[in-house]
């Protein structure tokens, strides 16, 4: 089959690490003659339009991408194609979300059965989707193997050794609370390692000694299966972690984290209603009693974090979702295909 993918990666690591577990996974799944790829923003230029048309499947990977205006905003492929695209592993970031516009509604409805990454998404979905099939596959990282990774770039160092004791991932570039925590624990934790998923603050970097893994999957995959243990916000390091059999503890700052509980049935710390103190005594300007509040915080982490988590290898929960779903649109396709003959 001829596919392509729609993908937008900027800067930050966890980006890039969905688009290869994507790209990795429908090569895995499908029987591919060739893969292009294609900025998802650009997906409407004149240029693009013929490899649109010859393509067999067209997929729109990752989190973001089930949002209220998906359609031109984060996307803005041309109907004409929507009866052959896919979603895969979308993904929302709060359950109460205002109206889909009217283009996205008739995407979802229009598009191949959507493939979602989290029990949040699906629940949205199933309450936005009226026409077409919503499938719970989890995220494509989740996907992955050691088996795999070590095949891509080659086996673990020092497996028994790890480099990095405890690896803590840092939050959001905007959640100035979560990084004040971070920074708390990088101080509390001696044999630790701060590890900043996109560029910024360099002063800062070396201050703590972080790693800065921003712009490449290779580093942040690198980074995380040489550690002990991740402990941290970042969603991506704790599903690349599951899914090596790393031990990992979130610290949920939205809906996607909190979904993993449930959804894997890992351990995970809500931080949501302290992320929100933090955040209001912040925009007021309390930011040394907020500085404050993120040091007790950091305490109250590491105490919970004193039993290191279980290790959760997530390939084979997920599997089967991926080949239900890969069976699932491809006889859709097939279908939609014959119709368009006859």
């Amino acid at each position: 089959m001829n596919v392509v993918v729609l993908t937008n990666t900027i800067d930050n690591a966890g980006d890039y690490l969905h688009r290869y577990a994507s790209l990795r996974l429908i090569k895995s799944k499908m029987k591919v003659a060739s893969i292009r790829e294609i900025d998802r923003t650009d997906a409407q230029l004149p240029e693009n339009n013929d490899t649109l048309e010859s393509s067999d499947i067209i997929f729109i990977p990752g989190g973001p991408s089930f949002r209220q205006n998906l359609i031109p905003e984060i996307c803005n492929v041309p109907e004409k194609f929507w009866w052959k695209t896919a979603l895969l592993g979308s993904g929302v970031k709060h359950r109460r979300m205002p109206p889909f516009n009217e283009s996205t509604l008739r995407f979802l409805n229009t598009s191949l059965p959507v493939s979602v990454r989290d029990l949040a998404t699906a629940a949205v979905a199933k309450k936005t989707i009226r026409d077409n099939q919503v499938c719970m596959t989890g995220c494509p990282v989740s996907s992955l193997t050691p088996a795999m990774i070590n095949d891509d770039f080659g086996a673990a160092s020092s497996p028994n050794s790890p480099s990095i004791d405890v690896a803590l991932s840092d939050g959001q570039d905007y959640n100035k609370g979560a990084n004040q925590v971070v920074n708390h624990l990088g101080e509390l934790l001696p044999n630790s390692r701060i590890i900043r998923h996109s560029h910024r603050d360099s002063n800062q970097q070396e201050k703590n000694s972080v790693i800065s893994i921003g712009g490449s999957h290779e580093k942040l995959i690198n980074t995380y299966r040489s550690c002990r243990v991740h402990l941290g916000f970042r969603v991506h390091a704790h599903l690349v972690c599951l899914a090596l059999g790393v031990p990992s503890l979130l610290i949920v700052e939205d809906e996607r984290g909190a979904s993993l509980a449930e959804q894997y049935g890992c351990e995970t710390f809500d931080f949501r209603k302290r992320l929100f103190i933090l955040k209001v005594l912040n925009r007021i300007g309390f930011n040394a009693f907020s500085g404050f509040l993120a040091k007790k915080y950091a305490e109250q982490i590491i105490r919970k974090f004193d039993d290191a988590p279980e290790k959760i290898q997530t390939h084979a929960a997920v599997s089967p979702l991926w080949d239900a779903y890969f069976l699932e649109v491809l006889e859709a396709l097939k279908i939609r295909q014959s119709e368009a003959v006859n």
